[in-house]
């Protein structure tokens, strides 16, 4: 059933499009004015409210100077003695420089008049029953009375009342003044605007002051309108008719302290005046315009309706056979953009049936690029399209070479390929890959992806196959086979090697133990179980500080957490030893290398460790068995040192004995020789290393000695040396010891006859190069004879210095002038072994 809109004429919609676009705008305007007039409105009572706030702050003002004049009045010492024979003569220039006060008097609190400046004043029973009167008792400071028709002057006042006081600050009295309400009138609204109308009324309603027509309204009471709504209220606006019947914007506020209402009106003629005449010219305009667009709308319908009209006249000659009819473009531009493309239609009609051949071939070359084996599927699952690497596939695959696989060529149910035939794997993986395919063409499936094994006699292989639906209006599906042989053979040899760590980890002799970053166990080998005495179902999960002792836990904690934040990876074992506690309370010496790796983007330490509580505890009892020996070895050398040096003392006692200076060179001789020895003992006692001496050490010592015996006081001979360390064992520190002596010896006794000076020099240098050391001992002595030959000489030091040297590994040298040279191989040092170099 059409509707009433689909059946009008274009020309009448476009009409009513001009209606419904102009009606947003009508309604828009219509807003504005709207708010317009509140604005315009807002802004009429804020003009009346100041106009209400200034008469009411010009009333406040002047009252507040007549106070001002009344609270001097008071002050003065003759009023306030309240003498009638004797009065300020002040009260009389008063009146006269305020010609609004009609009297001036004064009266005590009982009403008696005191003073008054015109003549026959109120009788005291009167005074006190007026109401101005009254309230200045009762309230005993400034009061301004409501309208009063003074009784001596006979014109509407407002009697103007102060206290008066004595010195003690008692109230005496009151001093008065009728204030002229029509003077007063003049001076309050003597700059009020024209067109603005404002009454005060007192608080018995009656019109104090107005400022149209005061004459006919002052001292009249205010109109019951105005009484209600001002009633119990001090401040407000509000719209109604005046007394003159002008309907006026009023606002009234309320004079604090005499209660008098002030009423302030404009005229809302005046004040909507500017406001009408916009509503005006608005209104005018929209229609205006409204006709306009009207107008418009008809004359843009029939210049649409007549082209489109002449373009289904063609259409029809096009349907009735006639394709060589074209459309002649006119009118709007959209209707001949029409025009054109219907002639543009048949133009390309051809042309589309060749785009579509070569859009298949352009799909075609697509699916051949793509490296899976790709098939189309219609919804019934017959194939539609291969690409090349499914027919290259189907081709290596099938029963006999040069043909296809069964069922994979196009025209083919790819459905009956995944048809199982028994309960085997390959046919259970066909009939998971049929369902899930099956669950893609019925759309109760978004895709469907499954990975299965399908191996060749010549090798192992796994695709992935995924289904996507062909968005196509028919339906189908996009089946995709993808070799992912590489990949399971990587996962398999990842599988292979996790299995081979795993079983490394298990096999492994030393405790292997990991950590994440809070110190939580991960892993707990079967060594591991040993070393502790925790089975590691129970340590999986726990905290590592069960496997230490309570003292150095915390110390341990802070070296992992500083391990875990350096950029170190790993510390090998042997850098030093950890201990540990074991399950029955044991203690454990362990040695630990540790490790840190990130996992997933966790942090986990591993540590591996190795009980060593056994050779610690063998090492300590070494410790104590060399200590032993150390003691016995020290005391052996030290007895041997003692007996040499018994021996010396001996030989010294001899030579002072012998007369015979030959026997006394042999003995000296004798004695130095057995001092070198006893030097050489009493350095490895005092050092405690037995197996190693430093050479340069111990040949300063016996050069320095040997020195000091043999030269006299009268001798002027020098020693210097140049001597390096060198470690040697005590076998060859011996025959050094005793070289150097007796080249000392010689030195002095064939160097430096009588009265002769210089030096004897011995140096001891490591050769460059070589493993080889250097000993030297000269002199700068007399010289040895040009011909001399060490193999000749009779001398027994000299024969014994060449055995020592023999012994060395060397050979004496004689160099030029008196130096003699043995260049040797220091023997290899056993590594010095004592009780507190165990670790």
């Amino acid at each position: 059933m059409t509707s009433f809109y689909s059946r009008l004429s274009i020309r009448n919609h476009v009409i009513l499009l001009a209606i419904t676009m102009a009606l947003p705008v009508t309604v828009m305007l219509a807003w504005l004015q709207a708010t317009e007039l509140q604005r315009v409105r807002a802004d009429a009572y804020a003009d009346v409210r100041v106009v209400a706030d200034s008469t009411a702050a010009s009333l406040v003002h002047i009252l507040r100077d007549h106070e001002n004049v009344l609270s001097r009045i008071a002050e003065r010492p003759l009023v306030r003695r309240m003498d009638a024979a004797n009065f300020d003569p002040l009260m009389g220039e008063i009146m006269q420089i305020h010609p609004e006060y009609n009297n001036l008097a004064v009266r005590d609190v009982q009403g008696n008049n005191i003073y008054s400046f015109r003549p026959n004043p109120s009788a005291p029973d009167v005074a006190r029953n007026f109401p101005w009167f009254q309230e200045a008792v009762r309230s005993e400071k400034f009061v301004a009375g409501d309208a009063f028709l003074g009784r001596l002057v006979g014109r509407w006042v407002s009697v103007l009342t102060y206290p008066v006081r004595d010195g003690q600050g008692k109230l005496n009295g009151f001093v008065n003044t009728p204030l002229d309400l029509f003077k007063l009138n003049e001076r309050v609204f003597e700059h009020l605007p024209a067109n603005a109308v404002v009454a005060v009324v007192d608080r018995t309603g009656a019109f104090l002051l107005r400022s149209k027509e005061p004459h006919a309204y002052i001292g009249k009471p205010s109109t019951a309108r105005a009484r209600q709504f001002s009633a119990g209220l001090r401040e407000g606006t509000i719209s109604t008719a005046g007394l003159d019947g002008v309907v006026r914007l009023y606002s009234f506020v309320t004079i604090p302290g005499v209660d008098w209402l002030v009423v302030a009106g404009l005229p809302e003629d005046v004040v909507f005046a500017n406001y009408r005449k916009n509503l005006m010219r608005t209104v005018v305009g929209g229609a205006s315009v409204l006709i306009l667009m009207l107008f418009m709308a008809w004359r843009l319908g029939s210049a649409i309706v007549r082209p489109i009209t002449d373009l289904a006249d063609v259409a029809t000659r096009v349907a009735g056979g006639n394709t060589e009819v074209r459309a002649q473009p006119g009118g709007p531009s959209e209707v001949a953009a029409v025009a054109l493309q219907f002639n543009h239609m048949l133009d390309v009609r051809r042309q589309n049936e060749d785009s579509l051949q070569h859009s298949e071939a352009f799909s075609q070359s697509i699916l051949n690029s793509v490296s899976a084996e790709i098939a189309v599927l219609n919804h019934s699952g017959v194939i539609v399209a291969v690409n090349e690497p499914w027919q290259r596939f189907a081709l290596e695959n099938g029963l006999e070479p040069g043909t296809l696989a069964p069922l994979t060529g196009v025209g083919a149910n790819y459905l009956q390929v995944c048809q199982p035939i028994d309960d085997t794997t390959k046919d259970r993986d066909a009939a998971n890959a049929r369902s899930g395919i099956q669950d893609v063409l019925n759309g109760t499936v978004a895709s469907f992806n499954m990975e299965y094994p399908c191996h060749s006699p010549k090798e192992q292989r796994w695709f992935n196959l995924s289904a996507t639906p062909l968005v196509h209006d028919d339906g189908g599906v996009v089946v995709s086979h993808t070799d992912i042989t590489q990949r399971k053979l990587a996962e398999e040899a990842v599988r292979e090697q996790t299995e081979t760590l795993l079983a490394v980890i298990h096999s492994a002799s030393d405790a292997i133990i990991s950590v994440d970053a809070e110190g939580l166990i991960s892993l707990f080998n079967p060594a591991a179980e040993r070393i502790f005495g925790y089975p590691a179902s129970t340590m999986i999960g726990a905290r590592l500080e069960r496997l230490l002792p309570e003292r150095p836990r915390s110390a341990h904690q802070g070296h992992l957490q500083g391990f875990a934040h350096s950029q170190v990876t790993s510390r090998q074992m042997g850098a030093g030893r950890v201990q540990g506690l074991s399950a029955d309370g044991r203690m454990l010496e362990l040695e630990a290398s540790i490790s840190q790796v990130m996992v997933r983007g966790r942090k986990v330490l591993t540590a591996i460790l190795r009980d060593v509580t056994e050779r610690v505890h063998t090492e300590e009892a070494l410790k104590a068995s060399l200590r032993e020996k150390e003691a016995l070895l020290r005391e052996v050398h030290h007895r041997v040192k003692n007996n040499l040096q018994v021996i010396t003392s001996l030989l010294r006692l001899e030579v002072g004995r012998s007369d015979h200076a030959a026997t006394k060179s042999v003995l000296t001789d004798m004695r130095g020789r057995i001092h070198s020895m006893a030097l050489l003992h009493e350095s490895l006692y005092r050092t405690g290393i037995f197996a190693a001496v430093d050479l340069a050490g111990y040949l300063k010592q016996l050069a320095t000695q040997a020195f000091r015996t043999l030269a006299t006081p009268t001798d002027r001979i020098r020693l210097q040396l140049e001597l390096d360390s060198v470690q040697v064992e005590l076998d060859q520190a011996t025959p050094c010891g005793l070289l150097v002596n007796e080249l000392i010896s010689n030195c002095f006794k064939h160097g430096f006859p009588e009265g002769h000076s210089g030096e004897v020099r011995v140096a001891l240098h490591t050769l460059p190069d070589s493993a080889q050391v250097r000993l030297v001992v000269s002199d700068t002595g007399v010289g040895l004879p040009s011909d001399f030959e060490v193999r000749r000489a009779q001398s027994l030091g000299l024969q014994l210095v060449s055995d020592l040297a023999r012994q060395l590994g060397g050979a004496l040298e004689v160099g030029p002038g008196s130096q003699f040279a043995v260049t040797f191989t220091p023997q290899a040092v056993h590594q010095a072994v004592s009780a507190e170099g165990i670790k």
